[in-house]
């Protein structure tokens, strides 16, 4: 769990601490990766692509910190 903080710390601190025009130039670049996916050539990428680019602008942490908790909730006996 420790690295898993680390990780995804350090890549939302690193995104945070670029200058606000190269943010905005990364958040268009995820736009056009995956916002316009050739759905016959990448189905499962085309219906995933329009919830890539909006959770593009997320905490990558609080993203997969969500991720991880609903597994781990998922797999714990009841």
């Amino acid at each position: 769990f420790g690295d898993f903080i680390l990780a995804f710390t350090t890549v939302d601190a690193d995104f945070l601490a670029r200058p606000q025009q190269q943010r905005e130039a990364d958040m268009q670049r995820w736009q056009d990766a995956y916002g316009d996916v050739d759905a016959a050539r990448y189905p499962n990428l085309a219906a995933l692509g329009p919830t890539v680019v909006e959770h593009a602008g997320m905490s990558s942490f609080e993203s997969c910190l969500t991720l991880l908790l609903d597994t781990f909730e998922g797999l714990a006996p009841r």
